[in-house]
């Protein structure tokens, strides 16, 4: 409703108003998907904000540069993830993720 509002409240044109409508809706479903789509950009950091809702607050990055919201995502495997794939191969495979070490089995000495 915020996107077609602010359109047609700047009196702009019908066709440009659904494109602006298509591109936020087409852009908005590859952020939530979850897919990492080849030749076009990545998710991984938006899907990031969702898992841990700390860090990654901006849409590219400038701002939680500024007020380094950023950090946790820096070195995470997400990070390597996080860039415009020109492959078929899914990113995941490219970067898997590490696998957690097994939890210890020892009993406790009584």
């Amino acid at each position: 409703a915020v996107v077609s509002t602010q359109s047609t409240g700047m009196q702009s044109h019908l066709f440009v108003v659904w494109i602006w409508i298509g591109l936020a809706i087409f852009s908005t479903t590859l952020a939530h998907g979850g897919y990492h789509v080849p030749f076009l950009f990545s998710p991984e950091a938006h899907d990031y904000h969702h898992k841990v809702f700390n860090c990654w607050f901006g849409t590219i990055g400038i701002l939680d540069k500024l007020h380094k919201t950023d950090k946790p995502f820096c070195g995470s495997v997400q990070e390597e993830r996080h860039y415009i794939s020109f492959s078929l191969t899914p990113v995941n495979k490219l970067h898997p993720t590490p696998a957690k070490p097994a939890a210890s089995c020892a009993t406790k000495s009584e």
